[in-house]
């Protein structure tokens, strides 16, 4: 609550007081702030973190020789790379003091990303045993 005094509603810091508010945590009585929490309470809070990925490529080649003096080769690769990342914010009253059970707040990314390469190769020689 020290964050918003003085703050109007839309000034309000968005990753804390402004979330308070937004949650109905924080509200406005006669122009001043007050919280439904008191901050002298003891709350339990967890944080858990789950990260994982892979990747994989697909990988496709050809080569060509003609007469021994023309060599020419391709590859195309495609790598594919996936990334995941979950993890939640809990906060309960384990001792149910505030008649608060729990607030959970749950972020997950996903990060898919496909690429291509090309490489050629052409060699040419003047001699055929070289």
């Amino acid at each position: 609550m020290n964050n918003a005094d003085g703050a109007s509603i839309a000034n309000l810091d968005p990753s804390y007081s402004g979330l308070a508010y937004s949650t109905y945590l924080l509200d406005t009585i006669n122009g001043s702030y007050y919280g439904f929490i008191d901050p002298k309470q003891n709350m339990l809070q967890t944080k858990n973190i789950i990260r994982s990925g892979k990747m994989n490529e697909m990988a496709i080649g050809y080569a060509y020789t003609f007469k021994d003096k023309l060599y020419l080769g391709a590859s195309l690769g495609i790598p594919i790379v996936s990334y995941n990342h979950n993890s939640s914010y809990t906060e309960s009253d384990d001792k149910d003091s505030l008649r608060i059970y729990r607030m959970q707040v749950i972020i997950s990314n996903q990060l898919i990303r496909i690429r291509f390469g090309l490489t050629i190769i052409l060699i040419i020689t003047a001699i055929g045993w070289i």
